[in-house]
């Protein structure tokens, strides 16, 4: 049986059948990508800043984008990771719970219009992790993509500073409360902080990992399987804003070049934050 440290946080495509069986090794594999994304999360706060997409008119209309250098080797290594960050004043901490953590595969495909097709494939632990199989139209001379990922999504206990070492910490400390089996046990939301905890503020994750299954099998001559990772860090603020940070690496794979994929990618990310507060704020809200 594979140890959660040979379930790696980067390109590299697990398979599912690699992974424990029974609840208790599946909570410990959940633990391993939480608090490693936690820590990617602050690690990306120091990689070089790219461009800045405004777009006044919408809120959360200035994100910066950022990037680091793959650690990986081959074609890999020249894929970096690629992030932005984005604060929204009008977009509440609830409206982001509502839209990008509960039911999350199925409402992305309601903002982001590429998707064509989007699929559960299996469940990992309840609906805390779920495979899910989407399905990409891209432009005409290019062949459409699709990518197999395993979707966990994580409310974190409040804190004063999320995704700090002292919130790893405290995360730590309560790991075995994070992962509900069911909906209406993750519907529920943790309660926002009272006066007399003023600074507690409250946060989660979206954690893709690319793994293969054998319920979705390629489908050659209709798409080109890629692979990404990303994790999604949404936090409120003290000042009552709500920030989203997200930090990627992909691949599209087929004829596209490294260097026209690692050209396009801060753009389109940064696309995908006006997609997501229009809708939201037009469904959820």
């Amino acid at each position: 049986m594979a140890t959660t440290t040979e379930f790696p946080l980067n390109l590299t495509v697990t398979p599912f059948s690699s992974y424990p069986t029974g609840d208790t090794a599946r909570e410990e594999v959940l633990r391993s990508y939480t608090l490693r994304s936690i820590a990617l999360t602050r690690e990306s706060l120091k990689w070089k800043n790219g461009k800045k997409f405004t777009n006044a008119s919408q809120d959360g209309g200035h994100v910066q984008t950022f990037s680091s250098e793959s650690t990986m080797s081959g074609r890999e290594g020249n894929l970096s990771w690629h992030g932005r960050t984005s604060i929204h004043t009008e977009t509440k901490y609830e409206a982001f719970r509502a839209g990008l953590l509960l039911d999350h595969s199925p409402n992305e495909a309601k903002y982001i219009h590429a998707i064509r097709e989007t699929t559960k494939v299996d469940s990992f632990f309840g609906t805390t992790a779920e495979v899910w199989r989407n399905g990409y139209k891209l432009p005409i001379i290019t062949k459409d993509r699709d990518f197999v990922e395993l979707i966990i999504t994580v409310d974190l206990p409040a804190h004063a500073s999320p995704f700090s070492e002292e919130h790893e910490a405290l995360v730590k400390e309560q790991l075995s409360t994070l992962f509900p089996t069911s909906n209406s046990e993750l519907a529920a939301p943790r309660p926002p902080a009272d006066d007399g905890e003023a600074q507690r503020l409250r946060s989660f994750l979206v954690i893709s990992v690319p793994v293969s299954h054998d319920a979705a099998p390629q489908q050659r001559g209709a798409y080109i399987r890629g692979r990404y990772v990303s994790v999604e860090a949404v936090a409120e603020q003290a000042d009552g804003t709500t920030a989203w940070r997200m930090s990627t690496q992909s691949d599209p794979a087929g004829r596209i070049p490294t260097w026209l994929t690692e050209r396009s990618l801060p753009s389109k990310i940064a696309e995908d934050v006006p997609s997501f507060v229009k809708w939201v704020r037009q469904h959820v809200i």
